[in-house]
């Protein structure tokens, strides 16, 4: 299975292509592709990334042709509503069906809710509207974590500058565009996520110079994930190619912002959002779910502070405490904690991509599973190299591979089961 599917362009009109998918039409950027009418193209996260033949495109159109009605006819069959007994909650859901998406004080009951028959029809209901609005569509992204130094000391992260335990690594230019170019041109994912630590090692010039050779020789979308590197950094990134930016705020509470990232303010880091944004750079952004003195009024406020951030993905995931931070003793939070945000960010934004962390699976075996259910429509693979991939210890449990194969197929047999294809989402 490719990590995207060929559509053949109808027509390119103001830097906008109309694309074919068996018959459904969607629309993508142009960028810097030179495409017109009659093209055979991939495109993801709303931008066209490669052109390709007409015999490539029917070879793969083939084998979709078929698989692709069975896929959307599984997604529907789990993408049912459940009606609950819950009228406050099904007049919240009703009217996020009608476009009306829960306020802040709604987001915060909706985060109170227990009981398994609410909980049965929020998650259901999150899934249905999923499935309205992007069908059966999954963003399938690789990441490569290229450097594990950090020069910040955030109490959660694994990676964090006080971590004299954890062996560090920085990956070469030609090894981090080695694993895109494996990555994109012989996994076949059209959609990359270069992310480090905070590492003042990498130059504005060679974050740059990363990025482009990666779209000299890949067709895919390029996202950065380096933290505040400043904003010639965003600009110098952008010129060379990348697209998009996962800059996580963490919470949306500045005090506990303030406790968790020591010497930083919350100010700083929705400035550098803000920025990539006004850039041009599609955002993922969110934050960390289950951090000691967070409330629920605080986590129905990162679900807003995400939408208010025009955030083309929304990246929520639990806390996994680690043993060599100041949060080793701290509880992890329970599924349905996550569960929950999933769903209400499904309702306040009805058309976002919303990821599946692998730190879900932490939480129960089921969990990436549970997550698309509950609403969300995105997930990332890593790619980096084995011997460096031990070494990047976010959170303890963190998948380590000694190659990627397996967790691709277990990614495969998981879409299929749950009738998600990886085709695009449009503009």
């Amino acid at each position: 299975m490719c990590y995207a599917i060929p559509g053949r362009v109808v027509r390119v009109e103001d830097g906008v292509a109309e694309i074919d998918y068996f018959g459904e039409r969607k629309r993508a950027l142009v960028d810097s592709a030179e495409v017109e009418a009659g093209d055979f193209v991939y495109a993801q996260a709303g931008l066209v990334v490669q052109k390709i033949s007409e015999k490539q495109a029917n070879a793969l159109l083939g084998s979709w042709e078929k698989v692709l009605p069975e896929l959307r006819k599984k997604d529907g069959e789990l993408s049912r509503r459940v009606v609950g007994e819950n009228a406050w909650l099904e007049g919240v859901i009703n009217q996020a069906f009608e476009g009306r998406p829960p306020s802040a004080v709604e987001a915060e009951k909706l985060l109170a809710l227990g009981e398994p028959g609410d909980l049965n029809a929020f998650y259901s209901a999150a899934n249905e509207l999923r499935r309205r609005r992007l069908n059966n569509a999954c963003c399938v992204h690789a990441i490569i974590e290229f450097s594990n130094y950090c020069g910040n000391d955030c109490a959660y992260c694994g990676i964090r500058r006080s971590n004299a335990a954890l062996p560090r690594y920085r990956m070469t230019v030609s090894e981090i565009v080695e694993a895109a170019d494996y990555a994109v041109n012989k996994l076949g994912f059209k959609a990359l996520v270069l992310q480090s630590g905070e590492d003042e090692h990498y130059s504005t010039k060679t974050l740059a110079e990363i990025v482009e050779k990666i779209r000299e020789k890949c067709g895919a979308v390029v996202f950065v994930s380096v933290g505040e590197c400043g904003e010639d950094a965003y600009e110098a990134m952008w010129e060379a190619g990348a697209r998009g930016a996962l800059i996580r705020f963490e919470t949306s509470d500045s005090a506990l912002y303030a406790e968790m990232h020591r010497g930083q303010e919350l100010r700083e880091r929705l400035d550098c959002i803000r920025f990539a944004r006004k850039q041009g750079f599609l955002v993922a952004t969110g934050g960390l779910i289950g951090l000691p003195n967070q409330t629920r009024k605080s986590l129905a406020q990162d679900v807003l502070l995400a939408k208010e951030l025009d955030a083309e993905m929304f990246s929520f995931g639990p806390l996994i405490p680690h043993s060599q931070t100041p949060l080793a003793s701290c509880a992890k939070p329970l599924l349905d904690d996550v569960l929950k945000v999933l769903a209400a960010s499904r309702l306040v934004e009805p058309d976002s991509k919303i990821l599946v962390t692998t730190a879900l699976e932490k939480l129960a075996p089921d969990g990436r599973r549970r997550g698309f259910l509950a609403g969300a429509n995105s997930f990332m693979i890593s790619v980096t190299p084995a011997k460096y991939v031990k070494q990047y210890d976010l959170y303890p449990g963190k998948p380590q591979h000694d190659g990627i194969a397996d967790e691709i197929r277990a990614a495969q047999q998981l879409l299929r089961e749950i009738g998600r294809a990886p085709t695009d989402f449009g503009v």
